[in-house]
């Protein structure tokens, strides 16, 4: 496990976070080959989108089978404009690669948590890294500073 999956996990402690961290083979072209390797759906997968939600930057955490509508976002969260963050914007709040997203990304402003991610006990999450993926506890999620439970499905 590297030193920034390390520091990262001592994080998920301090806030109380429940968590397993799990290495599989390098995912060399698309996630599907972890998931594969794990032995799990798009089901059980915890995906984090980083979005630029008007001036601010923020994370979307969803279960990988749903559909997520940012038009529901825009609405709930009164919002003008919601898009995905450019790489430059993406690397400036996470310092993790695109695509390893995590669902406790501090250096966004907030963190939407779609209703349907409590449906499960532990989904699969993001680590900031290619080779590990985190087993989260749904629940304990909800102890993410700044979070918003919002229905975007």
């Amino acid at each position: 496990m590297t030193e920034a999956i390390q520091t990262y996990c001592a994080l998920l402690r301090q806030l109380n976070i429940s968590h397993e961290v799990v290495e599989h083979p390098p995912v060399q072209q698309h996630y599907r080959e972890a998931l594969e390797w794990l032995n799990i759906t798009l089901a059980d997968c915890l995906p984090t989108l980083i979005m630029k939600a008007d001036d601010r930057l923020i994370a979307l955490v969803s279960r990988g089978d749903c559909r997520v509508d940012f038009k529901k976002i825009k609405k709930q969260r009164r919002l003008k404009n919601l898009r995905l963050a450019t790489p430059e914007e993406f690397a400036q709040v996470t310092e993790v690669p695109i695509g390893t997203a995590r669902p406790y990304e501090p250096g966004v402003a907030e963190t939407l948590l779609e209703q349907k991610i409590f449906e499960k006990a532990f989904l699969m999450g993001g680590s900031g890294s290619f080779a590990h993926g985190i087993w989260y506890k749904t629940a304990d999620l909800r102890r993410i500073p700044n979070h918003v439970i919002v229905e975007a499905v």
